[in-house]
């Protein structure tokens, strides 16, 4: 019993804290740790979408980003605060309002694109803005290709960076059929978790 009375003057201090807009840095971790924004996205719900959207998964949070353009096979995806998203067959090329926000530069980029990405390495620069880490060297190495089904494969790479030790496994699901990603987990800095995406498409 003693015990469930302390639970329950934590979750009163939690709220009265929450109602008073404390934003100190240990309440902002318990609040982290014991909520969660999550979506779920039911037949239903994908139904009712008039646009091509992705479900996005990044740190403790959901969020539905609507498809706004698509230009040399490169996806711009927009959240509701106008955050974007960037994708070229899954791989995040760009983004703002992400936190932190990163930028495969331009010159690399088009090597991805005349390469239709099925070569098995790339090298490629990076800007990140935060931690500010300008034209950060990368290599991108596919180290595995499965048959998930007679519909889907899924492709991995591995993102290393000799100058920060950052090495990661970037997934990438595809659609036989369509040729387009249906899911992505892709490490966008070598300090937070991958951004997990789901893809769907309104034709």
């Amino acid at each position: 019993m003693t015990f469930l009375i302390r639970i329950a003057i934590t979750f009163i201090f939690l709220s009265s804290c929450s109602s008073l807009n404390f934003t100190y840095p240990y309440y902002d971790f318990w609040q982290n740790a014991l909520f969660r924004n999550n979506i779920n996205v039911t037949d239903a719900y994908i139904e009712s979408q008039e646009f091509s959207f992705i479900h996005v998964s990044y740190k403790k949070n959901d969020a539905i980003f609507v498809l706004s353009e698509i230009e040399n096979e490169v996806f711009t995806w927009v959240g509701k605060d106008f955050e974007k998203i960037k994708t070229y067959r899954g791989l995040i090329v760009e983004t703002f309002g992400i936190d932190p926000d990163i930028r495969i530069d331009m010159k690399d980029r088009s090597k991805l694109l005349n390469s239709n990405f099925i070569e098995n390495a790339y090298f490629f620069d990076i800007n990140i803005d935060d931690p500010s880490i300008f034209a950060l060297p990368i290599e991108y190495r596919l180290v595995k290709k499965d048959k998930l089904n007679t519909n889907k494969y899924s492709v991995t790479f591995k993102k290393y960076s000799d100058v920060l030790r950052w090495k990661n496994n970037d997934k990438i699901i595809f659609d036989f059929d369509t040729g387009l990603p249906s899911y992505s987990s892709i490490s966008i800095s070598p300090i937070e978790p991958n951004i997990n995406i789901d893809f769907y498409y309104k034709y």
